[in-house]
Parts: structure tokens; C-alpha cells; sequence
């Protein structure tokens, strides 16, 4: 900390001075003899408080204190007057004087306000650290170490703080003590898209104890500890995720980056509440093909409203991600996955239903502390869609429900006894009878023209496309059966329906 006493009366101006080096002998305490040459000091080396008098030559202590108040707000400014200044003291003070002293100066008067100063400054720098870590972290400018107050760092890695119930004041102190007593410096800014998260730059030299004390990564006990300390202090848990260790400020976004993926990892392994990146990473396994392959029958469970087959296939997904010790990549891509095939079963079912509704939203996983609360969201929304479209179902007839199914799933095998037996639970002669007694045409044919439909405005939404590449899309396996049945139905073969709009474009 810096101070700066100004006072053109020689013996004055010491005994001040003496009184703060007493104090604190570490402190620098420059001098200068009237108000025009303290200015000069201020514009040169920015004190952190100037402890003036009033009545000097050249400028006046009012003057002085003006300047500092317009040009350097953060400038902490004192006036030390005599009794017969009293009033120049309470004008002072009106514009922009923080503090004042009576001469003689008190040294308990003089040591509280010190002290104020001191907590003042220190605050004032903490809230630059977490301001230019902010920027760093956050709004991607490049910083060093120095520019967040750590200049002496060697290598630092950044933590991620995340707990259900939250108390900011006590995380701060628990981080804290944990620093100093492992020769760790750390500045805690908060996550500004998650209320209860915090995140921590962990910082020391190659010759600190904690680099010697922990072969795995030199700042695991610290974040340990932290862990321990809060769960004690408010009787919750806390989760969280340290990055890589890094020597280079400019990979601090790239840290943050870690760290969040590692917190994720109490999702999939909830025993332990501490995670760190270099073994989160190890684990990059996907398996998408085998949760795809167990997501399939999901769509038909949900419309059939066979809402606990349909759960458990959706808790069978994460379990496998568990059990395989899976990456997070599965579970975000299952989630996203999830996502669109609900808010597909959710439109089918606004639509006949004949309301507007809301739609999923990409899942925010850092919502979720363990894997259980995860599986409960999706579960529990199954169920809601599934309760929506068997309300829309009971206003509609079985042949319509039918109708429905094969506009939704004519790009896969439909086979009317299978239908019959699986989603509508009735005998495939009679479900036969009815489709057409309501429709005036064969199950078969419904379907046929349905999947003629689709294949003619796939072409005239796609001309590029090739024939085989559309007969696919629409259920046929068989491209020269497709081409047979669409001439039947058209009257030409797709490639001459191709031709003919390529010439109808060109016109």
C-alpha cells in the first residue's frame, strides 16, 4: 500500500509519517511539502490514499483534493486540519474529502483509519482480480497472470464450484483458507449463466508444497479440502471439476472449458464429488449405436401410451451409459437426442389435439447433480406427452389413429398384423374390415398412396435426388418394384416425372 502525506510543516509531516511506519513498516509513505508537488507524485505513481492539510502554498489541501476526487475517484482522500480549518475541513468533505483528522493527529485515530484504508485497498484489488478474470473467462480477452494480480504464478489450473444449496460468503471463506494454507493463491468469480456455481483460478510456483504434495495433480487437496470445509460449515455437498494443469494465461477459456466437463462426470460417476479433467478425459467412449439401437421402440411406447415401457427404455439409456463408464459426449448426445424425439411425439400431438404448446429446450445438464434427477426429467415429460396424446386419442377413431400411424412411419416396414397385434391390440381381420368400411380402400392400398405422395413431392421439393436414394425414403427396399408401382399409380416412372419437371423448370 501506498500513502501519501502532504504538509508544508516539516515536524507536522513526520510525526505523521513515523506513526504509519510504526504501524506498518512495510508500507511506502511518500512526502511532499505542498499541494502542487503532491500532484506531481499522484499523476507518477497513483497512491492508494493522500493525507493532506489544508493550508499550504502554491495549492491549498481543497485544491488538491478537488483534482484527486475528479481524476482519481479510487484515490482514498484524507484531510488533517486545525481546529481554526474546521470549516475548511467541512468543505472539503462536500466535495469529495473521504475522511478527515484534527490536528494534532491521534495515533488511534490515525491507525483506525488506516486499517479502513487498508481493507478499502484490499477490496478494491479483489474486485479487480475477479473483474479481469471475468473478462478472460468470459468475454474471451487475452490477460496474463500479472493483469488478474498473480503475478508470481507458475502454472495454475481453474476449478468449477457447484452446489444445490448455495451460500457464496461461506464457498469464498472455505476457498480461502484452504489457499493459504497450502501456498495457493485463488480468485473465485461467479459462473454468469448458473446462479450456484463458482469458479475458481488456483495459481502457485513450481517450488510450492502443493506442486511436491500431490503427484496427480498439485491442486487436488486444495479443492479437497474446499469440499470438506463447506460440507462441515453448511452441512451440504458440493461438486466439482478442476482442469489440466496450464502455464499459459491465454488458455484460461480452454481451462474453464475442462473443468465444466469434468464437473459433468458426477452425473455418471456420482460417488465422488471431486473430478478431475486428466481422468474424465480418459473416458471418450460414445456407444451411439447401441443407445440408438435402445432408443427405437421408444417413439411407438409414447404413442400407444405405454407410458412405463416407454420409461424404462429411457432409464435403460443412461443405465447403459453408467455401466459402460461412458463419456459425458453420450450423455449429452442422448439428451439431444431425447429432445427431438419428444418435441416430434409433442407436435404430432398439438396438432391433434388442435393446441399450441411449448417444446423442449436443449437440456442444460449442469441442472442436474446426479444421474437419477436426469433420468426423473425425461421420465416424467414422457409421461406428461404420453397423458397429452391419449387425451387427443380419445376423440379419435381407431381407423383415424390408423391413418395417423402410417403418415408418421410409412418410411418403415408396416405390416398390418403386426399393427394390429402390437399398437392397436385387436384382431388384424377385423382391424382389415374396418379400415376399409371407413375409407372405401384397402389397408394396403392407404398406404401405397401415401408413400407415392411423399416419394412425388420429394421429388419436386429435391429433383436431385436419385430414384433409388427416394424409393428408400418412402419404405421400398426394392428400387425396381418402387419404380413399378409408382408408374402404376402415376401412370410414369419417376425418372420421366423427373424429366419432365427438369424441362417444366426450364422453361
Amino acid at each position: 500500500m501506498v500513502i501519501l502525506i502532504v504538509d508544508d510543516e516539516y515536524f507536522a509531516r513526520k510525526a505523521v509519517v513515523q506513526m504509519i511506519l510504526d504501524w506498518e513498516p512495510t508500507l511506502t509513505v511518500l512526502e511532499a511539502e505542498d499541494g502542487r508537488q503532491a500532484w506531481d507524485i499522484v499523476e507518477v505513481v497513483l497512491p492508494h490514499a493522500v493525507l493532506t492539510d489544508i493550508c499550504m502554498p502554491k495549492w491549498d489541501g481543497n485544491q488538491l483534493t478537488a483534482r484527486i476526487a475528479d481524476k482519481y475517484p479510487a484515490i482514498c482522500n484524507v484531510i488533517i486540519s486545525g481546529y481554526d480549518d474546521f470549516k475548511y475541513a467541512q468543505k472539503a468533505i462536500a466535495s469529495g474529502v473521504q475522511q478527515y483528522l484534527l490536528k494534532p493527529v491521534d495515533r488511534h485515530e490515525l491507525v483506525s483509519l488506516l486499517e479502513k484504508i487498508k481493507e478499502q485497498v484490499h477490496a478494491a484489488a479483489a474486485l479487480n482480480k475477479e473483474q479481469s478474470l471475468s473478462a478472460a473467462l468470459f468475454a474471451q480477452r487475452e490477460l496474463s497472470l500479472a493483469e488478474v494480480g498473480l503475478e508470481a504464478a507458475n502454472i495454475y489450473a481453474v476449478a468449477v464450484l457447484q452446489t444445490e444449496h448455495y451460500d457464496e460468503h461461506s464457498l469464498r471463506r472455505q476457498v480461502s483458507d484452504s489457499c493459504s494454507e497450502h501456498s495457493v493463491e485463488s480468485v473465485c468469480v461467479c459462473d454468469p449463466q448458473h446462479a450456484n456455481m463458482c469458479v475458481v483460478l488456483l495459481c502457485c510456483t513450481n517450488s510450492s508444497s502443493c506442486v511436491t504434495a500431490e503427484k496427480c495433480h498439485p491442486f487436488y487437496t486444495v479443492m479437497h479440502d474446499v469440499a470438506v470445509r463447506y460440507q462441515c460449515a453448511t452441512g451440504r455437498a458440493i461438486y466439482a471439476g478442476v482442469s489440466s494443469v496450464q502455464t499459459d494465461a491465454s488458455r484460461l477459456p480452454v481451462a474453464l472449458k475442462e473443468a465444466k466437463h469434468a464437473l459433468l462426470r458426477r452425473l455418471i460417476n456420482g460417488r465422488n464429488h471431486l473430478h478431475l479433467y486428466d481422468e474424465a478425459h480418459d473416458y471418450a467412449r460414445c456407444s451411439s449405436e447401441l443407445l440408438d439401437q435402445r432408443m427405437l421402440p421408444l417413439y411407438n411406447k409414447i404413442l400407444t401410451n405405454q407410458v412405463n415401457e416407454a420409461q424404462c427404455i429411457i432409464r435403460s439409456l443412461f443405465d447403459l451409459i453408467v455401466s459402460d463408464e461412458m463419456s459425458i459426449y453420450a450423455v449429452n448426445d442422448t439428451c439431444s437426442k431425447l429432445v427431438a424425439l419428444l418435441n416430434a411425439i409433442a407436435e404430432a400431438a398439438y396438432i391433434k389435439n388442435g393446441e399450441a404448446g411449448s417444446y423442449l429446450e436443449k437440456v442444460d445438464l449442469y441442472r442436474f447433480f446426479t444421474m437419477d434427477q436426469l433420468v426423473a426429467f425425461f421420465t416424467q415429460y414422457a409421461a406428461d406427452l404420453s397423458a397429452r396424446l391419449e387425451a387427443g386419442t380419445a376423440k379419435m377413431g381407431m381407423v383415424e389413429l390408423m391413418q395417423q400411424y402410417i403418415e408418421q412411419h410409412y418410411r418403415q416396414d408396416i405390416v398390418l398384423e403386426d399393427l394390429a397385434k402390437n399398437v392397436f391390440y385387436t384382431d388384424p381381420s377385423y382391424l382389415s374390415r374396418l379400415f376399409k368400411k371407413k375409407t372405401g380402400t384397402s389397408f394396403s392400398k392407404f398406404l401405397t398412396s401415401v408413400r407415392m405422395h411423399k416419394a412425388r413431392k420429394m421429388m419436386e421439393n429435391g429433383s436431385d435426388l436419385a430414384v433409388a436414394d427416394i424409393a428408400e425414403a418412402v419404405g421400398f427396399n426394392d428400387c425396381s418394384y418402387f419404380i413399378q408401382m409408382y408408374k402404376k399409380f402415376f401412370g410414369a416412372t419417376p425418372g420421366r416425372h423427373k424429366k419432365t419437371m427438369d424441362i417444366n423448370s426450364g422453361q
